[in-house]
């Protein structure tokens, strides 16, 4: 019974370790996505109103207004903001 017990144990401490990978992944995202895209849709509404709205400009202003959240994930996670490639 106690090998039993401890596979039991064993099976769902591995379903919580996915699950809690999962609900991570998913904060991330939306952190990503709240902070991001109100910003995009303003810059595009700007570039729109001055007719140089396209896809090479939405997808430019995206990643400007993104990679501050990844520079600041990425120390957030490793401690250093550049490290060599």
């Amino acid at each position: 019974m106690p090998v039993a017990r401890s596979l039991a144990l064993g099976v769902l401490l591995c379903l919580y370790s996915i699950f809690v990978v999962f609900a991570g992944h998913g904060l991330v995202y939306l952190a990503y996505s709240i902070l991001t895209v109100p910003f995009s849709f303003m810059f595009s509404i700007l570039l729109n109103r001055y007719s140089t709205l396209n896809l090479l400009t939405i997808c430019i202003s995206s990643l400007i207004i993104a990679m501050p959240f990844f520079v600041l994930f990425g120390w957030s996670h490793t401690g250093e903001v550049l490290k060599e490639w």
